[in-house]
């Protein structure tokens, strides 16, 4: 079972260095976040929670 574990962990470090590198979607957010305004990230934030409840109050 911790062999599975590991490897699983492993797989995922892997995926995750992978997306920093330059170019790749983490890398991209991470310095959309980074260079983004205190004001504009709550306001995604705040976009963000809203679409999500109107689509859990869709699915019920």
């Amino acid at each position: 079972m911790s062999e599975a574990m590991s490897e699983a962990v492993n797989r995922v470090h892997s995926a995750i260095e992978a997306g920093r590198k330059p170019g790749r979607p983490l890398s991209i957010l991470s310095n959309i976040a980074r260079e983004a305004p205190l004001g504009s990230l709550l306001v995604a934030f705040l976009l963000g929670v809203a679409v999500a409840r109107r689509r859990s109050v869709r699915g019920r």
